[in-house]
């Protein structure tokens, strides 16, 4: 049902992880959306309104029922990656080119 109704909504990206440390009690999932830029936090709180048009009002309803039953609690962060201070894999690596980062220019000796 959510994915179905986010297939509508163009450029919408999202991972998924569960949490194995950290949390107090119970099951917990991390939810990373990428953006690139603070300028598209507003791109996706216009993505929102799509999906809730995409889902209609009995599909929203049924969300929030979902969600009332299964979500202890929620809270969103706004983290900012540095490929510097990163340790990813060489398929990473290879794959994007965020994480190509060039080595500092070594200091001159006095």
């Amino acid at each position: 049902m959510y994915v179905s109704a986010y297939e509508t909504v163009p450029n919408v990206h999202w991972a998924t992880f569960q949490l194995m440390y950290g949390q107090q009690s119970g099951t917990a999932y991390a939810v990373f959306s990428p953006l690139k830029s603070a300028s598209e936090v507003d791109q996706e709180l216009v993505m929102g309104k799509q999906f809730e048009q995409s889902m209609g009002e009995e599909g929203m309803k049924k969300l929030s029922d979902l969600s009332a039953a299964s979500m202890e609690s929620a809270q969103t962060n706004l983290f900012i990656f540095n490929p510097r201070e990163s340790y990813v894999s060489d398929k990473w690596v290879a794959a994007d080119p965020f994480w190509r980062v060039a080595a500092k220019p070594a200091k001159p000796s006095q």
